[in-house]
């Protein structure tokens, strides 16, 4: 499965995209706007981490994550560090995922591994699903 995410912002609020891609080439496109107010930051990686959610649904164990926010992809891949402490709990959250899935997920150019949902801690639901 192939994961694409990405979020935008306008005057109306933040939206998001997911698609998410089978081996075969079929393709589930989810998209969802929030109601809260959060960083450009914030917002990739909500929309990071509910395209994981989705994705662990699909039961396959591999996953390429295809996004087009660098600081995000780097930091969840210990390329850079995290300095604020809301995107510190993102990251936790996310490197939960790292513990099962059976192969390394290929992010935009790089590899970073991702994990099963039962193993994950909580985390603030504040999407609104459309």
């Amino acid at each position: 499965w192939e994961l694409h995410f990405d979020e935008s912002s306008t005057l109306e609020g933040r939206g998001a995209r997911i698609v998410l891609v089978s081996p075969i080439g079929d393709t589930i496109q989810l998209s969802y706007k929030s109601d809260f107010g959060c960083s450009n930051n914030e917002a990739e990686y909500e929309t990071l981490i509910h395209g994981l959610l989705v994705a662990s649904t699909m039961g396959d164990t591999s996953l390429n994550i295809k996004g087009d926010y660098r600081l995000v992809l780097s930091q969840v891949m210990g390329e850079y560090g995290v300095k604020e402490p809301t995107l510190a709990s993102y990251r936790m959250w996310y490197k939960h995922w790292q513990v099962a899935f059976r192969r390394s997920n290929t992010i935009t150019h790089h590899e970073a591994p991702i994990v099963m949902l039962t193993l994950l801690p909580p985390w603030p639901q504040r999407l609104m699903w459309a």
